[in-house]
This record gives structure tokens, sequence and C-alpha cells, in this order.
């Protein structure tokens, strides 16, 4: 028999941000959530032994999202969703003010070395993301190997302002993830940090709206991008470059591959341009929609203004 495991699966490109969570889930419950979740076993777990919560999982991994979307089907555990997005932008974008009970993360990866320092999730920035999403009384619980990243931990939820009952513990009671289980058996210490949400800081978020970027131009000229392919375009509110342009043998229509950067987050996706009876149509390729963000749109209109060379491009 064929499963559905599909149900699972959380896209919010194609949702009006920031989500209504109690129509993903079709009920109103205390909603968990955990960033990085890995094999999963630490999400099931705690799906099964507290099925009046619901839980949404983020991942980066195709194979991690595909096993357990196949273990969720497979034991029919309902109150499950899971999600593809980088945690820093799906914890400040995706989520509603105030809109989550708790938040764990087991066992993210440290990025010791200085030049991935970006990527680490312990920063002030991604803290405060956390602080607006979770309820006020809501925790924040982190395991980790690192004491070092333990501690910045700690150390930035106080800077934040926005935690109180900050608490690092060594060697806490076990989580039972397959890396825990992995440092164990190396002797390695294992670190826990929790906290309890105080209060909600003012967020600026720069997603959502159920704007479709668009616009249209009388004539093309696929000559001006050739001018500018491979170009970063420098905006207020972000970075753009256009890689290449393909065109469809069979149709007046072109695609362009397009790199949208907004401060830290980057999008890779197509633009389409395609002959309509009024002129051509320019907008997202809706194969693989990006976050419609300030430098997604900035990109599509910018490309409109390009390839007619109208007066105000770049």
């Amino acid at each position: 028999m064929c499963q559905d495991f599909t149900k699972f699966y959380v896209e919010p490109r194609l949702m009006n941000l920031p989500m209504d969570l109690d129509a993903l889930f079709t009920r109103s419950a205390p909603l968990f959530l955990e960033v990085g979740f890995g094999n999963g076993e630490f999400l099931i777990e705690n799906a099964l032994n507290r099925q009046g919560h619901n839980f949404l999982g983020i991942e980066l991994s195709v194979i991690s999202m595909v096993k357990i979307m196949k273990r969720l089907s497979r034991e029919n555990i309902e109150n499950v969703k899971v999600m593809m997005v980088d945690a820093k932008f799906g914890v400040r974008e995706l989520f509603p003010d105030e809109s989550v009970d708790g938040l764990y993360m087991n066992f993210p990866c440290p990025w010791p070395r200085e030049r991935h320092s970006g990527k680490r999730l312990n920063t002030v920035d991604f803290l405060l993301s956390v602080a607006a999403v979770l309820k006020k009384g809501g925790m924040v619980q982190l395991y980790t190997d690192s004491l070092e990243f333990a501690e910045v931990f700690a150390e930035n939820l106080g800077q934040t302002s926005c935690f109180i009952k900050i608490e690092l513990i060594k060697n806490p009671p076990q989580v039972n993830t397959r890396y825990e289980r992995k440092w164990k058996r190396e002797g390695r210490e294992i670190y826990k940090v929790t906290a309890e949400k105080l209060k909600t800081p003012m967020l600026r978020r720069i997603a959502g709206g159920d704007e479709m970027p668009h616009t249209w131009i009388k004539e093309l000229k696929p000559e001006n991008l050739k001018k500018i392919l491979n170009s970063p375009i420098k905006k207020d509110i972000g970075v753009f470059v256009y890689k290449s342009m393909l065109k469809d043998l069979d149709d007046d229509r072109y695609l362009v591959e397009t790199i949208a950067i907004d401060g830290d987050f980057q999008q890779h996706f197509y633009v389409e341009i395609h002959k309509r009876n009024k002129g051509w149509l320019v907008k997202l390729d809706s194969h693989g929609l990006p976050f419609r963000t300030p430098a997604v749109k900035k990109a599509v209109y910018e490309l409109g203004k390009i390839l007619e060379k109208r007066r105000g491009a770049l």
C-alpha cells in the first residue's frame, strides 16, 4: 500500500505569513518546536507521550525529512508537522508573536570555526527571535556537548533581557538522541541550558503578505540582461544577482536564474518571463517558490525594467 506521508510536511512558502498554527494542525493545542530534529527520536517520543500537544520540527536535511515522515505515517502519529527551512529565518518569520509554548534544540552544530560564526544558533539576534515567538512563561531548552556553545547561549539569553531562570547544568538527565548516545560513548560531557520567557521584544520581520511580485513589459530585450549577468545589484533592502537566462525552445518563455540576499538569508530561484496577449509577464516561477522577501520582490521588478530598458532601471 502506498503511504501518504506528505501530509506531515509543511510548505510555508505557499502560505501567508506568519502561519495560522491552529489551522495547520486543525486544532488549538499547546505548540512545541524542535529546531534541528535530526533522526526525529526526540520529536516523536514527545509527540507520543504528549498527544494533547502539537509538535513542529525544523530541519534542513532531506534525508532526515523523509525518514521522519515515513515513521510518522507508519506509526500514525497525528500531532507532528515538519518543515525544511533555515532555522534563523524560520523562527523569526513563520510564527506569530507569543504562539509557541516551548522550543527545543538538541545538539546543534556549534560551528567552532570563526568563519562559520554567522551560522551559530546562540547569537543574541536568534535568541531575540526565540523570545518573540515564545509565550510568556514558555521555555527554551538546549542540549549540547560544547561547553563554549552552552556558555555563550546562556550569556546571550541574559543579554536579550527577555528571559529569567537561566540555568546551565553539566551532565543532566538524557534526552536519548543519536548524537547524545554517540557523545556519551566517547566520554564527552553533556550540557543543558534552560530558561523561561519573561517579555516579548519588538521584532522586524521581512517575509509574508499575499503579494505575488510581478510586472508587465511591452517589449523584451534579452540582450540588456546579458550585460549585467553575474553582477551583484545592491539596494537598500538587500542584494540580488541574475546568474543565467534560459529560453524555452517551444514557447515564448524565458527563465532567469536569480539569487537574492536579505541580510544573512540567501535564496536561489527563477523568474519567469512569458509572452501574453498584452505583452510580457515577469513573475516568480511557480516551481521552487522563494519566500517573498524584499530582495526577492525587488529582483522581479528590476528585471522587468532591465529587460525593457525603462528609465530608472538600476
